[in-house]
């Protein structure tokens, strides 16, 4: 398979996956915690960041 031929490609599309789930779980918590109460700018910030660091990260060519 093409994957496992370049251990560089490997390791991009292994860590885009981390990061992906890593998102899903952090926009979970920040629907829970907006859901138990008002203030949820902290959470919203967080996860504001998370999406923009994905997207400035995620610029790999072949994903």
């Amino acid at each position: 398979m093409f994957i496992y031929s370049d251990p560089k490609s490997f390791v991009k599309i292994t860590s885009a996956i981390c990061l992906s789930s890593l998102t899903i779980f952090m926009t979970q918590i920040g629907l829970l915690y907006q859901a138990k109460s008002k203030e949820f700018t902290s959470a919203n910030r967080i996860l504001n960041l998370t999406f923009l660091a994905l997207t400035k990260s995620s610029e790999y060519p072949g994903l």
